[in-house]
Order: C-alpha cells, then sequence, then structure tokens
C-alpha cells in the first residue's frame, strides 16, 4: 500500500512540475517574445548566425561564435521545419525545458521526501528557463546526466555529459573528467580495471562523441570543430559596442546597423 501511494505521489509530483512549467511559459512569453531582445541583444545574434551560415559562412573562421557548435546544428535543423524567426527560435528551447524539469523531477524523487519535492517546486521558475539554445541545452543534457549518475549509471551518464561538451565546452569537461574519476576508481575496487573492462565503461560516450563530430564536422567542417572544442578559444573573441553598450555582435543583421562599418576596423 505504501508503495502504491509512493507511486501515486511520484506520479502526480511530475504532473504538477510539468504544468508549472506550462504556466511559467504562459506568463514569460509576453518577455521573451520582445524586440528589444532580438534586435539589439544577444538573442538577435543566433539569428544572426543562421543568415551567415545560409550565405556559406563559417562559425569559428568566418564569424565569431563562442558557444559549442551542437546548438548551432540543431537551430538549423530546426529551421528548415519551420522559418527562421523569434517565434520559432523561442519554442526551440521549449524541449530543452521540460528535459530539464522531468530530470529534475525524477531526481527529486529518487532522492528527496516531501520536503525536497516542495523545494523543487519552489525553485522550478527560476532554475529552468527559456530562451537561446546553447543556455538551456547544456542544462538539460547535464541534468539527465546527473539523473543517470544518481541511478548508478556512471557510463551512460558520461555520454550526455560528452554531448555537453559539443553544446559548451566548459563546466561538462570538468564534469566528464570527475565521472571518468569514479569509473576508474569502481572498476579499481571490483577488481576489474584492465582494458577491456575500461572500453567497454567508456563505449557510449566514445561512440556519442564520435557520432557528433562527424555529423558536425561534416556540416561546419573539421578546423572550426577542433577550434570550438578548445576552451580557450572564447577567451579570443572580441565585441564591437557602440556609445550606448549595445554590441554589434548582437544585431540580428549588420544591414540594420547602418553605423556598424564605421565602428569595425578596417
Amino acid at each position: 500500500m505504501f508503495t502504491k501511494f509512493g507511486d501515486s505521489f511520484r506520479r502526480l509530483f511530475i504532473a504538477i512540475l510539468i504544468t508549472e512549467l506550462a504556466g511559467a511559459c504562459f506568463l514569460k512569453w509576453p518577455l521573451l517574445y520582445n524586440f528589444d531582445r532580438f534586435a539589439f541583444w544577444d538573442w538577435g545574434a543566433y539569428l544572426n548566425a543562421h543568415y551567415l551560415t545560409q550565405q556559406g559562412k563559417l562559425p569559428v573562421t568566418d564569424f565569431g561564435w563562442q558557444y559549442g557548435l551542437l546548438p548551432l546544428l540543431l537551430q538549423e535543423l530546426w529551421f528548415h521545419l519551420l522559418a527562421a524567426g523569434p517565434a520559432s527560435f523561442l519554442i526551440l528551447s521549449f524541449p530543452c525545458a521540460l528535459v530539464s524539469a522531468l530530470a529534475i523531477g525524477r531526481f527529486a524523487n529518487l532522492e528527496s521526501k516531501v520536503p525536497g519535492h516542495a523545494l523543487v517546486l519552489a525553485s522550478l521558475p527560476f532554475v529552468v528557463g527559456f530562451g537561446d539554445l546553447p543556455h538551456y541545452l547544456e542544462p538539460a543534457l547535464l541534468s539527465v546526466a546527473l539523473l543517470l549518475q544518481a541511478q548508478g549509471k556512471r557510463e551512460q551518464s558520461l555520454a550526455f555529459a560528452t554531448a555537453a561538451c559539443f553544446t559548451k565546452p566548459s563546466m561538462p569537461y570538468l564534469y566528464g573528467l570527475l565521472l571518468l574519476i569514479f569509473i576508474v576508481v569502481d572498476l579499481k575496487r571490483q577488481g576489474r580495471l584492465e582494458v577491456r573492462s575500461l572500453v567497454s565503461a567508456l563505449a557510449p560516450a566514445a561512440c556519442t562523441g564520435l557520432v557528433l563530430a562527424i555529423l558536425i564536422g561534416t556540416r561546419f567542417g573539421w578546423i572550426p570543430l577542433v577550434s570550438n572544442l578548445l576552451p580557450l578559444t572564447g577567451a579570443g573573441t572580441i565585441e564591437y559596442y557602440t556609445t550606448d553598450g549595445v554590441s554589434l555582435q548582437s544585431c540580428s543583421t549588420f544591414q540594420a546597423c547602418d553605423w556598424a562599418t564605421t565602428l569595425v576596423p578596417q
């Protein structure tokens, strides 16, 4: 009877979590679907990146791109289904928010009691958001990785951490290193630290990285891929600003900025 009640409570909690996420999306939509965000701030840069790739330009080598190339690849595929624009751009982040919310909810069901569930419900609007793909795809992948780690599936968790490295080459590197250390320590503790066992444990992550590298490298080129995977690439990115603090890199199109050519050094 307790098990039945526990299962019903967990399902009810997930349902409430999804409802809360849908409500947060509904309430935030007027703030998200905002002209200034796309015309003058960061979100316009993603539409600008799409415009440049459609002109045959490559990220990293032809124009600045400080995030991983996986979000750009998914964005390009998505814009083939729905025309590029603010609405389709925002819709693309909704599945990421849903995955993050479900992973957090299942993690709470696995590790928490009623106070933990209440804390998740109260903090969800501040933890899960909507917007550009790089900033919300990475948390989705890492949330699933953490859930798998909590379930004792560290090999699969490392695969999701590897995918996150193609999203934002920063935090996933550290998390992936920690998972790798845990895997090696577990194998050593079990007396199975040998080449065959290590290869078997790392196979999911290796296959994930190989498949993503082939897809991204085929679309955007191997030099941009290798350069983008280096964490220090973003440190060399230079942005030019107008006198009122607007970043030229964030303009949706340089054609809309008639002052761009006068500010960018020749």
